[in-house]
């Protein structure tokens, strides 16, 4: 990624990527595709274990979802899903707070 920016409203938390090269689609295989991470605890001694992780789309439909953490090790539950927008080396998208758990003005750590 050569540049990257979100801003955090009352509604949504809204991000904006931007590559070197174009975006290309996910194939299926690549462990690492444009991975973000949201520590929605804000609470390092439980690491990223509150954190949200967003990468894929999933298997059976298709579409790009958002995870969260569901337990010990690498096991993660499927919370809802998201509509980016890709033009070329860019991608923007917004997720709305209610689905991070980040109502009321909630802060929250975010890694990409």
């Amino acid at each position: 990624m050569s540049w990257q920016r979100w801003q955090k409203t009352l509604k949504n938390i809204c991000f904006y990527v931007q590559t070197t090269g174009n975006i290309t689609p996910f194939d299926g295989n690549d462990t690492q595709w444009m991975r973000l991470f949201i520590n929605t605890d804000t609470c390092y001694h439980t690491g990223w274990e509150g954190t949200i992780l967003w990468y894929l789309p999933t298997k059976t439909t298709h579409k790009y979802s958002l995870f969260r953490h569901a337990g010990s090790g690498f096991t993660w539950q499927n919370i809802g899903e998201i509509v980016p927008f890709v033009d070329g080396r860019k991608m923007y998208f917004a997720i709305n707070r209610s689905l991070l758990g980040l109502a009321n003005g909630k802060e929250c750590d975010i890694d990409f």
